[in-house]
């Protein structure tokens, strides 16, 4: 299929990779009939591709980031908004700003990973660790290792997701259904 009828989403590391490749792709296909391509990396890294025209052919782009976002450090933002306002309009290296296309910019709350555990609870309080609570749930030590069981276990049919239990998982979901 061409990319003119697919939907790129960008994330920031190899579990959200992870997540879209191996259980999201599939699932968004089958739900709502939405072909999505996944791939990863900081924000310069994505400016590059963008200034070499190699996105320009899909039909949207989707940039997720997480609200703890770190580079050189923590930018721990204080919310959403400020974050958003921030990446989509400030032009630093690692900001956004205009990049001379459409793009639908996410701010995920707390982190993607967090979407993993709406299986059994709402997952929208900034101030939960949740990335240590995936780690005990599934006695695992690595956001990748922890990923791939998650996916293995949705796969299986063992784990089902509740999008409205996260906030930005049910805001993402909505808007990637308006490209329909």
């Amino acid at each position: 299929m061409s990319k003119i009828n697919k939907i790129l989403i960008y994330t920031e590391g190899e579990s959200e990779l992870i997540l879209f490749n191996q259980y999201l792709k599939k699932y968004f296909k089958n739900n709502y009939n939405i072909e999505t391509e996944c791939q990863s990396g900081d924000i310069p890294s994505f400016k590059r591709k963008i200034s070499r025209n190699m996105f320009f052919d899909y039909k949207q782009i989707f940039i997720l980031r997480d609200l703890k976002t770190e580079l050189k450090g923590i930018i721990n933002y204080p919310c959403i908004t400020k974050m958003k306002h921030d990446y989509t309009t400030k032009t630093d290296k690692r900001f956004l700003g205009n990049i001379g296309r459409s793009y639908e910019f996410i701010v995920v709350c707390n982190e993607i990973e967090s979407w993993t555990l709406t299986f059994k609870k709402i997952t929208n309080n900034r101030n939960e660790k949740h990335i240590q609570e995936i780690y005990k749930e599934l006695n695992c030590n690595n956001k990748v290792k922890c990923m791939q069981k998650i996916v293995q276990k949705l796969n299986n049919g063992e784990l089902t997701f509740k999008i409205s239990d996260n906030s930005s998982f049910k805001y993402f979901v909505d808007k990637l259904e308006l490209c329909k």
